[in-house]
């Protein structure tokens, strides 16, 4: 032992007992938990985000300065991709005369104009474009129409898609001058393509039903085998993304207009049975890129479960996701491999201004808490159906500003979406997405103040899933680069 007498020379260590180490020991421990530095985040999935501009037109606006603003806060919302509809029979000439050329997106009579500024405006402000083709021209739906008053959904004719698919595939190769204004230069290229909306919907594509028999999803499969080879053929990286299906379907019997998702996308995929989806004969294997469905809760939250197993809202994207992989396992897709799973469209409303809405702060807690839902199901984008709200007495209130533009709290949601999940009695989840990089704090509030529990370095817009160990309720906060995420309140 040292002699406490003795003055210490340079050479010789201090030694301590046991005495004083046990009281050192508390000292050390805090000093050694702040020198450990931020742990990274767990390595998380992707998730993009974006918006549609279907209800709206926001991002296709005839004015340049509503286009741009839009566009402008839906990349500071954190959206990497905007759907733009291609509306073929407003584009395509209504009555082609015989010089008309299809496959050629510089014949005289079709009409991108509307089209080429969304697409020049997004690229500009650095939002990847997903054209969704849609609703046919008169002279490209199938014989025997019924003309039942639901225009550009009979029956499209495969050849006459793959045409247009050629043309505006095309256009928006990277390549395409367009001979009306060659001061302009190339149009920007597009590498998502969407073919149609919600197609198990008559309002969208007829027949939905025959006899009896849903056969929708057979003449969708005609139409994407023919879209899909000739996007390809304009530019090997273009993807092919399947029409995003509608949550739900009609019961058996009577007038149905509706296919239910999972029914449809069975037989889409060449599969049978509910439980266990097996191969089964049909014409041919679908071909697509990425699939996509449109998870949307229509009563409750988004943990809210569809009552019929063949339907999908928000909390079922996991069901569409097991299809997906029993198609993958029993090689019922071209090409052959694993299938990005993305959401579509998806949104809820806050009164005001919708009347059948929800409080806008529990609308935001919706927001974010789909998004992880989604993330959770495997899916690896996210598109909300709209930015701004509107006068539409059923959508209205589904964007996350206000008409008169001001921000709701969904925009922080969406932005900088922040959850907290129990596992157990004393393991919680903690998942978020990042709207910049660096130090993210994660924080719990404590005794009346904000107490960091957890430290993770991030990217921008990348995902963090991580988890802590505490036990109750607790209001739980995330922090990064000055941008806080809305509090969450988590239960027992």
């Amino acid at each position: 032992m040292h002699d406490q007498g003795q003055p210490q020379t340079p050479d010789r260590k201090p030694r301590f007992g046991v005495r004083a180490s046990r009281r050192l020991a508390p000292a050390l421990a805090a000093l050694a938990l702040l020198l450990v530095p931020a742990s990274p985040a767990h390595a998380a999935r992707p998730l993009e985000l974006g918006f549609t501009s279907f209800s709206d037109g926001l991002f296709v606006n005839a004015d340049p300065a509503v286009r741009n603003l839009w566009l402008g806060r839906a990349s500071d919302a954190g959206a990497g991709m905007v759907l733009l509809g291609a509306h073929w029979r407003n584009i395509a000439p209504q009555n082609p005369t015989a010089a008309f050329d299809p496959r050629d997106p510089a014949s005289l009579g079709y009409s991108f104009q509307t089209l080429d500024a969304g697409v020049r405006d997004a690229t500009a402000h650095g939002l990847k474009v997903m054209i969704v083709v849609t609703n046919a021209p008169s002279w490209a739906e199938g014989p025997d129409n019924p003309h039942n008053g639901l225009v550009g959904t009979w029956k499209p004719n495969p050849g006459d898609v793959a045409d247009f698919g050629t043309a505006i595939a095309t256009r928006y190769s990277g390549r395409f001058v367009d001979p009306a204004s060659p001061q302009s230069g190339p149009l920007p290229a597009v590498r998502l393509w969407q073919l149609w909306g919600e197609p198990n919907l008559s309002v969208n594509l007829t027949p939905q039903y025959e006899n009896g028999n849903a056969v929708a999803a057979e003449v969708y499969r005609l139409m994407l085998n023919a879209f899909y080879p000739a996007v390809k053929a304009v530019d090997s990286h273009n993807k092919v993304v399947t029409g995003g299906l509608a949550p739900y379907g009609d019961p058996p019997g009577g007038f149905r207009f509706r296919t239910r998702p999972l029914a449809f996308l069975r037989q889409l995929l060449c599969l049978r049975g509910r439980k266990h989806p097996h191969k089964t004969q049909c014409s041919a294997k679908p071909s697509f890129d990425v699939l996509a469905d449109n998870p949307i809760t229509l009563g409750g939250g988004p943990r809210t479960s569809a009552i019929n197993p063949d339907d999908v809202s928000s909390a079922d994207l996991g069901n569409v996701r097991d299809v997906l992989r029993a198609a993958e396992r029993a090689h019922t897709i071209n090409p052959g491999g694993k299938h990005p799973l993305w959401a579509t469209e998806f949104w809820w409303a806050s009164n005001p201004p919708a009347a059948g809405g929800v409080r806008p702060a529990r609308q935001a807690r919706w927001v974010e808490e789909s998004l992880y839902l989604y993330w959770k199901a495997g899916a690896s984008a996210a598109i909300m159906l709209q930015i701004k709200d509107n006068d539409l007495e059923f959508l209205g209130g589904t964007g996350l500003y206000f008409a008169d533009g001001r921000p709701k709290p969904s925009l922080t949601a969406f932005r900088f979406p922040f959850v907290a999940e129990r596992r157990s009695k004393r393991s919680v989840t903690l998942w978020g997405k990042a709207p910049t990089g660096g130090k993210l704090q994660i924080r719990r509030r404590s005794s009346g103040h904000w107490r960091t529990i957890k430290k993770l370095h991030v990217r921008r817009g990348s995902v963090f899933s991580t988890r802590a160990r505490f036990q109750g309720s607790a209001k739980l906060e995330a922090r990064v680069g000055g941008q806080e995420s809305l509090v969450w309140k988590l239960g027992h």
